[in-house]
């Protein structure tokens, strides 16, 4: 399991997938690691939410 590889917990992850949580740089990296990705394999596309 990620959460595991990563050393994060269950609940965090899926608060991150679900959009309730944001995740620092830190974790992405950590994230990334366990998942034998590049940090920006997971941030590529991603855009800043309009202003308001």
């Amino acid at each position: 399991m990620v959460q595991a590889r990563c050393e994060l917990h269950g609940i965090y992850i899926g608060q991150i997938e679900r959009g309730q949580r944001t995740i620092s740089l830190h974790n992405i990296i950590r994230v990334a690691e366990a998942l034998q990705l590049d940090p920006g394999h997971l941030v590529k596309g991603l855009r800043l939410p309009n202003a308001t």
